[in-house]
């Protein structure tokens, strides 16, 4: 690419030089002061060649030389997203040792606090202190110790990024030799009166210590290391603070090391649970803790459950309501069709019974009585069983003009083709054939009539 096709807006000083062609005593151009630390001097700068806007870091001393740039290789080599990265380093124009870092946030965890109206607010930044125990837990897997955790040392971006910065005072964990006594007050833990080999447990005790500044709202790093029963008193005396938050502050800021967190992984794991609705391992849980705590884990879960039997429920009570009204539509187009047959069979009943009378009149008495019986069965009703008893009794008197039929018979009944005969006796009940010649007996038996029924006689 030529100098010609750079674009317009390229921070070159000469645009018709090549960016990369900038000596490196022009990368630079030094701009606004944004900090200061033990050994060094922050300030933001435009890297000309690539042009964009760093965080510049020059040793404050001669002397803070090595410790500036034993911090930008540790530094360096701590590649994640929660760890300020390290883009460049060098010697400036006066032979001054410095090192360029990606900007992070100006806005430190301490500003945020101070500015938080109260502890729900404060709360809402535990997610930014969860990031922070992250970036140092991955220190701690690479054997790199901070040891000057703070609020003021983690820095918040403006789209929620977190950076765990000034790593000054780093050791790694590797090395044989003790090393002195370093942090600052309220943060450094009851052991660190005396040199010692760098602990990962140090930084464990930091982050408690700032766990609890972001629930109190206050300094309480002297008061952990002295009177714990009063610092619990004070968390757990404040509205909406779980007590399992309480329980992490205290396994964080032992007095003893081994009963601490043993790392910040361990430290971030448990801070996570509690956000995330989980068992908090160190807090004993009471039964209705845990019912509340699963409750709130599994809360997107239930309301989808709760929201599904509220459906199902309005589908079964629709279909329930549904089949009531069908059930009743049902029974009422059944009463109707009962009713509708019942009046057929009355008018059908009727018209039976007039042939029957008719056929009577006509001398056709097998008829009638066919027509009759038919009608009865249809609707039992007395004219019906008038026609039919007239008609029996007409049969029989005809028969009884022309054949000898059997005497002594207190009722005579005969069937509607006039081929048998009943002939009730007073002490017997007999049947017989009727033909050309006469009737003649086909089965006879004892019997007694009594209350208008016929009974064998013993």
């Amino acid at each position: 690419m030529s100098g010609a096709e750079w674009p317009a807006n390229a921070p070159l000083a000469d645009r018709g030089q090549h960016p990369f062609a900038i000596p490196e005593a022009a990368r630079y151009q030094v701009g606004g002061h944004l900090g200061r630390g033990g050994m060094g001097v922050v300030h933001a700068a435009l890297d000309a060649r690539l042009g964009r806007t760093v965080a510049l870091k020059r040793a404050a001393t001669p002397d803070a030389a090595a410790r500036l740039a034993r911090e930008a290789v540790l530094t360096a080599g701590l590649d994640h997203p929660g760890i300020v990265q390290v883009h460049d380093a060098g010697m400036d124009a006066d032979g001054t040792p410095f090192y360029t870092m990606r900007v992070a946030g100006q806005r430190t965890l301490a500003d945020a606090l101070a500015q938080a109206p109260d502890l729900p607010a404060r709360k809402r930044l535990l997610r930014q202190l969860l990031a922070a125990c992250e970036a140092v837990a991955y220190a701690h897997d690479k054997q790199v110790v901070h040891r000057d955790l703070k609020p003021a040392n983690i820095l918040l971006g403006r789209f929620g990024e977190t950076q765990v910065a000034d790593w000054g005072l780093a050791c790694s964990t590797a090395a044989a030799e003790s090393v002195a006594p370093a942090g600052t007050p309220g943060y450094v833990p009851p052991e660190h009166g005396r040199a010692a080999r760098p602990d990962p447990r140090a930084d464990v005790y930091a982050l408690g210590v700032t766990l609890a500044e972001v629930i109190a709202g206050r300094p309480l790093g002297g008061d952990l290391a002295r009177d714990r029963g009063s610092v619990r008193r004070v968390l757990a005396g404040m509205d909406d603070v779980a007590a399992d938050l309480t329980a992490i502050v205290l396994r964080a800021t032992e007095v003893q090391p081994n009963l601490r967190y043993q790392d910040a992984k361990a430290m971030a794991a448990d801070l996570e649970a509690l956000l995330d609705g989980r068992r908090v391992v160190a807090h004993r849980y009471t039964a209705a803790q845990l019912a509340k705590r699963l409750a709130v884990a599994w809360r997107a879960q239930l309301l989808v459950a709760a929201v599904a039997v509220v459906v199902l429920v309005v589908a079964q009570g629709v279909a329930f309501v549904r089949a009531l009204g069908e059930r009743d539509r049902a029974i009422a187009a059944e009463a109707t069709a009962k009713a509708a047959l019942l009046r057929a069979d009355a008018s059908l009943g009727q018209a039976l019974r007039e042939a029957a009378r008719s056929a009577a009149q006509a001398g056709q008495l097998p008829e009638a009585e066919q027509l009759a019986t038919q009608a009865l069965a249809l609707q039992d009703e007395p004219v019906g069983r008038g026609i039919l008893m007239r008609a029996r009794a007409q049969t029989v008197e005809r028969l009884g003009r022309s054949l000898p039929l059997p005497t002594g018979c207190l009722r005579t009944v005969v069937d509607g083709n006039a081929t048998t005969l009943l002939c009730l006796r007073a002490d017997t009940v007999a049947v017989y054939d009727v033909g050309e010649r006469g009737a003649h007996l086909r089965w006879q038996v004892r019997a007694v009539a009594q209350d208008g029924t016929v009974r064998a006689r013993k």
